[in-house]
């Protein structure tokens, strides 16, 4: 499986506008992390690993509630965060 900046942009985008859901985007997270556990994860570009690695570490979980309905992490956490690994907002 091979992950790209372009594609950890385009579910980030896709998430903040509401066009996939927190679920869709845990479970694609969900894929990469069990792709890397058995060494089947390539980071393109190579020089963007350890940002596109930590974006899938971030989406995995996305969807956890703290209460009914009452997400971890805002909308406005989310893109903070990505603002912080990749200046999208």
């Amino acid at each position: 499986m091979i992950v790209t900046e372009q594609e950890i942009r385009k579910v980030v985008e896709r998430l903040i506008k509401g066009e996939i859901s927190r679920e869709d985007a845990d479970r694609w997270a969900f894929s990469c992390i069990e792709a890397f556990d058995v060494g089947g994860l390539e980071f393109l570009p190579k020089s963007k690993e350890e940002k596109i690695w930590s974006s899938i570490r971030y989406l995995h979980g996305v969807d956890t509630q703290i209460s009914q309905g009452v997400y971890m992490h805002s909308i406005e956490d989310i893109k903070l965060e990505m603002d912080s690994l990749w200046g999208m907002v």
